[in-house]
C-alpha cells in the first residue's frame, strides 16, 4: 500500500499540465520616478523573434503559457504598454515607436531552493521612422523555489512578471533610452 500511495504521489508530482504565467503588474517605484522625467509618450510594437523558443517555457513536465495571445513576445509588448500606460506615456499615434524583441526567454524551477529566469531582449526606438535606439539588454532573476512541483511551478509563473518589470525598470533606466525619449 505505501509503495502505491508513492507511485500515485509521484504521478501527480511529475504528471504535465498547462499554466499560465500571471499577469503583468508595474513597478510603481519605476513609473513614480518616469513621472518625474521630462518624457515624450511612446507607441510599442512586438518584434518577430527568429528565435521560436522564446515563447516555449517548460516548468518541468509543464508548459507556461502566456495570458497575453499565447506568446510571450506579445507578454513583452504588452507588459511594456501597461508600464507606460500607468505613466502617461503610452500615446499609440506617437512618432516615437519603440520595438521589443525576444531574445532569451529561459525559465527554471530548480530542483532544489531556486529559480531562475534570464531574458534578454532587443529594444529599438525609431522617431519619425529613423532608428535613434538600439540595445539589448539582459536581465537574471532568482526566487525561492521547491523539489516539490506543487510549491515550485506556481513560484515560477508568479516571478516570470517580476522578471519582465526588471527587464523593463532596465530599460527605462537606460541613459541612452533616457536621452532618446527626453522632450
Amino acid at each position: 500500500m505505501k509503495n502505491l500511495l508513492l507511485i500515485i504521489f509521484i504521478a501527480i508530482l511529475f504528471s504535465g499540465c498547462s499554466v499560465k504565467s500571471a499577469l503583468y503588474k508595474p513597478d510603481f517605484n519605476s513609473i513614480n520616478e518616469l513621472k518625474t522625467l521630462n518624457i515624450k509618450p511612446m507607441a510599442i510594437q512586438r518584434g518577430n523573434s527568429q528565435n521560436q523558443a522564446v515563447n516555449e517555457i517548460s516548468l518541468r513536465a509543464s508548459k507556461m503559457f502566456s495570458p497575453y495571445g499565447e506568446n510571450f513576445e506579445e507578454y513583452l509588448k504588452v507588459s511594456l504598454e501597461e508600464h507606460l500606460k500607468s505613466a502617461n506615456l503610452f500615446d499609440k499615434n506617437s512618432n516615437l515607436l519603440v520595438t521589443s524583441t525576444l531574445l532569451k526567454n529561459e525559465v527554471e524551477t530548480g530542483l532544489a531552493a531556486t529559480g531562475t529566469a534570464d531574458i534578454s531582449a532587443n529594444f529599438t526606438l525609431n522617431k519619425d521612422g529613423q532608428l535613434i535606439y538600439d540595445k539589448t539588454l539582459t536581465i537574471h532573476h532568482e526566487w525561492d523555489s521547491s523539489f516539490v512541483g506543487a510549491i515550485a511551478i506556481p513560484n515560477a509563473t508568479e516571478n516570470y512578471p517580476i522578471a519582465i518589470q526588471k527587464l523593463i525598470n532596465k530599460l527605462m533606466a537606460d541613459d541612452d533610452f533616457l536621452r532618446a525619449i527626453r522632450k
